[in-house]
């Protein structure tokens, strides 16, 4: 019997994406980009057969990451599994690891932090790592990517809600910090594989030489030094906004060991400046998400590209959105299949 499967969740702007790259340095482990099955299972009709599932599954986003090359679809994606069977995911990552002659597969996923419970029942056994960050930090960088939004109380909510919806499970999965894994990183990197059974291999320390480069190219997902120092200055957090993301996610900051902020009072004036503001966006962001349905509802079902042109669309002005560069450099990224090894 295969050796359980490794996910990684967390809410978006975490250090998914970074936690990611260090584990794919490992010589026996390899994460799929962002499959999100369990996500996609939840969002098709109720309705739909296996074989229409199958294409959807295909022709999604997540799965365009991966860059399957046509030969290899039918073991990447086998024909005649029911609807939403967890199978098709084993799959998809078993078929990934191998092209790379990794043993041992898993994916990271930021939104499978909803869906934990499921992980966890279709594969007993699996080893889920939750990397957890300073909500206010999350919550800033989520105003600088284009899928995020552009409201800082959704935001914040956002994240409130993510770091609750892994509580039921977590005597049952390992919990780290980011900003542990940036301080210590080999004794965090350590307690991470010994948690998924993985020796310990000091390559993880050295995701530059050792880690596959499969993650797609855009500006958001940089995580080297050197990529990072090109991207453009996030924009600051008012303090008294940093102060009401720390209240409303006080609970959670409490559990994972973040102190509170100091007190920074608002005028009645700046109170119903900052409510004011809170409506026009979120109005704003309803637009947007009710664009992006229509989009992913349109049929024929739209190309991986057109999802992403529709996401990249939510917040066109953020700093971290696709130029029109970035976009093309992206396309032509998607059409290339991953190479072996």
């Amino acid at each position: 019997m295969h050796a359980p499967p490794v996910f990684v969740v967390g809410a978006p702007r975490s250090g998914t994406t970074l936690l990611r790259r260090l584990l794919n340095a490992h010589p026996d482990l390899h994460l799929t980009f962002e499959a999100s099955f369990f996500n996609l299972a939840r969002a098709v009709p109720r309705g739909m057969d296996a074989a229409e599932f199958r294409r959807a599954w295909v022709q999604s986003l997540p799965f365009a990451w991966q860059r399957v090359a046509p030969g290899a679809l039918a073991r990447a994606a086998p024909e005649g599994l029911p609807a939403r069977d967890p199978r098709y995911l084993t799959a998809l990552m078993a078929h990934c690891a191998q092209r790379l002659g990794k043993s041992r597969w898993g994916d990271k996923s930021p939104t499978h932090v909803y869906e934990v419970g499921a992980l966890l029942e279709a594969f007993p056994g699996a080893r889920v790592v939750h990397i957890v960050r300073d909500p206010v930090a999350v919550v800033r960088s989520l105003h600088s990517v284009p899928w995020a939004g552009v409201n800082l109380f959704g935001n914040t909510v956002t994240v409130r809600l993510a770091l609750d919806a892994v509580r039921p499970f977590r005597s049952r999965i390992h919990e780290v910090r980011l900003e542990d894994l940036l301080a210590e990183p080999e004794a965090t990197l350590r307690s991470i594989l010994a948690f998924c059974d993985l020796p310990w291999s000091s390559q993880v320390l050295d995701a530059d030489a050792h880690a596959p480069a499969d993650a797609p190219p855009v500006p958001w997902l940089r995580t080297r030094s050197a990529d990072r120092a090109a991207l453009p200055a996030r924009v600051e957090l008012h303090p008294a906004d940093a102060y009401r993301i720390s209240r409303i996610t006080a609970p959670q900051r409490a559990r994972y060991g973040y102190p509170p902020l100091a007190t920074v009072p608002r005028t009645l004036g700046g109170h119903f400046r900052r409510a004011w503001r809170d409506i026009v966006e979120l109005a704003q962001v309803g637009r947007q998400l009710l664009q992006l349905r229509r989009v992913l509802k349109a049929r024929p079902r739209p190309s991986a590209v057109a999802v992403f042109d529709a996401v990249n669309a939510l917040h066109p002005e953020a700093t971290l959105a696709c130029t029109p560069a970035e976009r093309a450099h992206l396309v032509e990224w998607l059409c290339t299949p991953a190479t072996a090894g």
